[in-house]
Parts: structure tokens; C-alpha cells; sequence
């Protein structure tokens, strides 16, 4: 384009010089000077050179972009087309596949996007999407030309602008390993789908885990009854007087106070909703292998830098759930004993500790 333009000056310039030297005039006046060809004549052959090539780039575009939507490797035939945008509503677990160079932009409800490969863009950040993204409401999403991809529902009330090919799907259900849209892409969600699935774990709400959050004393003893599936009917009251026994946790908990698993606090009480502690989570763990009667396979480890930290009457449970694998370290091989425990982490202990009984 450069050379393009070069090129005009340069026979703009002989046409004027010609003009102007046939006109006469002095050394000064301004029919002949340079400024006078690059003030007056240079800026509007340049505008129009650029406006000319634009215009010409832009027919070869349009002209490309419609070869391809004739194409009949394209878009597959069953797809709809939108030229701009328009409204679409997605039910509960209703799919919408994008095709290429479609843009989607969320504007209601909990949308995941799913891609299966090729590259998704967030045009409001400017960042390639991973798989199992919950797309931000009113920004933009780009289908690249080797993206597979599609835009999965997981409210009842969902919607969105679509532009370019797309084709929604029929709403089937959410795969196994799919129902929580907050464990796409999350280390434990091998381990919580194993708990879900099992009846042992459930959500904080239709569609969403909470891996996050920490877990508290009543959740973790909670757990352990449903894996070992307790009767809640023979539990009637407990002994703690901040347990009631018509809490969701509070049948588990009389279990785990008859058995021996928990025993409280030296004032009667068990803090049921306090969040549990590394140390303490390790303790109820060991008693709970101690009461099954689970000989888990142990290895020596080496000890951790924090160990002088671990209180002492939970140091052998914490050595215990060290060499048996069921409570891994912290960076720099620190157990961090007072720190606290999330709802993943627990899937994770749970799990390992049922593998390892079998």
C-alpha cells in the first residue's frame, strides 16, 4: 500500500511541478515550492489512495467471507444462521453449539462453555476460554475458526445474543461428571463426582459444589456416617449440648459421639458448625479407621517442618494420616495443623481412605 501511494506522489508531484514551472514565478512563491506539494496536494491523495484501498480490501473481504458461507464445508446444513444479533433463550441443560466465527454474548442465567477443541476468545478481555469457563454475563465470546464448541445452560432460566451459525441442542441432562459447574478444570472433581455419585456429597445447590469452602466439624462427621451408612433412626439425642439431634448434622454426630469417633469439648459442647481443623480432621480419621477396624498400608515419611506446631494429643493421628497417605503436606513439607480443610480437600481424604480399604 505504501508503494501504492509512493507512486501517486511521485506523479502527482511531476503533474504540478510542470503546471506550476509553466505558470512562472520566483523562487519563493508558493505555485512551485515543496510545501506547497506536501501541504496542499500530499494529504488529500493520501486520503484518497487509503480510502480507495479500504474500499477495495473490503469488497475482498466480503467477497471471501461469502465463498465460505456458500461453502459447503463451512457450517454443516443442519446449522441456523443469524447475520446480527439475535435474542435466544437456553433451558436447564440445554445445549447451543457455535460455529465457526460465531460470537455469543450470556445476558441471563449460569452458562458454562464447553470446547471440545480449536479456541474460544473472550473479545471483552482479549483471552483464549478454557473448557468448562462460566461465562462472564454481557461479554463477548468468539468462535475461532477451528473451534468446536458449545454453550451449555445450568439455570432454568437462561439467555443470550447469537450471531453467525449455531445449532441449540436438545436438553438431555447434564453427563455424570458434569451436574456442578464450579468443578470444571478443579483438581478434586475426580474425587467429589466419586462421593456425588455414591450419595455421600451433595451440592450447596442444584449446580454448584462449593470446593472451596471450608468444612466444618458437623459436615466432616456428617460424611463419614453416609460412608458408612448409618442408620439416622437409631439416633434419637446427643450427649453435646449444642447438637440438636433434628439438625441435618445431628444424627451423624450422635453416632460418632456413641462410637468413640468424636468426643468435644471439656464443656459439654462439640461446635458443630466451627470450621475443623488439619489437626482434628486427622484425629477423627484415626478413630474412624481405629472403630472399621482398617489396616491401611503405611510408608515412612519424613517429618513434617512444621511438626513442632501439632498439638499433642493429635501428633500420633497426624503421623498416622501422613504415612498412610491419607492427608498429604503443604509447601515446603508443612502440615499446617490449625489451618483448615475445604469441602474438596475432604472428597479427596474420603476417597483415598475407601481405596485404600479395599
Amino acid at each position: 500500500m505504501k508503494r501504492f501511494i509512493a507512486m501517486i506522489l511521485i506523479f502527482a508531484v511531476i503533474a504540478c511541478g510542470g503546471y506550476a514551472f509553466a505558470a512562472g514565478g520566483g523562487a519563493t512563491d508558493p505555485l512551485i515550492s515543496l510545501s506547497y506539494l506536501i501541504e496542499t496536494v500530499k494529504n488529500s491523495i493520501v486520503s484518497k489512495a487509503e480510502a480507495e484501498t479500504e474500499k477495495q480490501a473490503g469488497e475482498v473481504i466480503d467477497g471471501y467471507i461469502q465463498r465460505l458461507e456458500n461453502s459447503a464445508d463451512f457450517q454443516s446444513i443442519d446449522m441456523s444462521h443469524a447475520p446480527q444479533f439475535i435474542d435466544i433463550a437456553l433451558e436447564e441443560s440445554m445445549s447451543l453449539e457455535l460455529g465457526r466465527f460465531a460470537c455469543f454474548m450470556p445476558t441471563q442465567g449460569k452458562l458454562v462453555l464447553r470446547v471440545g477443541e480449536g479456541d474460544v476468545i473472550d473479545i471483552s478481555t482479549g483471552n483464549t476460554v478454557p473448557d468448562g469457563t462460566l461465562m462472564t454475563l454481557n461479554h463477548k465470546y468468539f468462535a475461532a475458526e477451528n473451534a468446536v464448541a458449545w454453550v451449555v445452560s445450568y439455570s432454568r432460566e437462561a439467555a443470550g445474543f447469537i450471531d453467525g451459525y449455531y445449532k441449540p441442542g436438545e436438553a438431555a441432562g447434564f453427563a455424570e461428571n458434569e451436574m456442578f459447574y464450579d468443578m470444571f478444570g478443579h483438581w478434586g472433581a475426580e474425587y467429589v463426582y466419586e462421593l456425588y455419585n455414591s450419595g455421600v456429597v451433595d451440592g450447596v445447590d442444584d449446580h454448584r459444589f462449593s470446593p472451596n469452602t471450608t468444612v466444618t466439624r458437623g459436615m466432616l462427621v456428617t460424611i463419614l456416617g453416609r460412608v458408612h451408612g448409618i442408620d439416622t433412626r437409631l439416633y434419637r439425642e446427643t450427649g453435646f449440648t449444642d447438637v440438636s439431634i433434628d439438625k441435618w448434622y445431628g444424627p451423624y454426630v450422635a453416632w460418632a459421639q456413641d462410637t468413640g469417633i468424636v468426643e468435644g469439648y471439656e464443656n459439654g459442647t462439640f461446635k458443630p458448625e466451627s470450621n475443623i481443623t488439619r489437626e482434628q480432621m486427622a484425629l477423627i480419621l484415626m478413630r474412624y479407621a481405629e472403630y472399621v477396624g482398617a489396616s491401611l498400608p503405611e510408608e515412612e515419611a519424613a517429618a513434617f517442618a512444621d511438626e513442632g506446631k501439632i498439638s499433642s494429643w493429635a501428633l500420633d493421628a497426624v503421623l498416622y494420616a501422613q504415612r498412610t497417605g491419607l492427608i498429604n503436606g503443604k509447601d515446603g513439607n508443612k502440615f499446617d495443623p490449625l489451618g483448615t480443610a475445604t469441602r474438596a480437600e475432604m472428597c479427596a481424604v474420603t476417597s483415598r481412605f475407601n481405596a485404600k480399604c479395599k
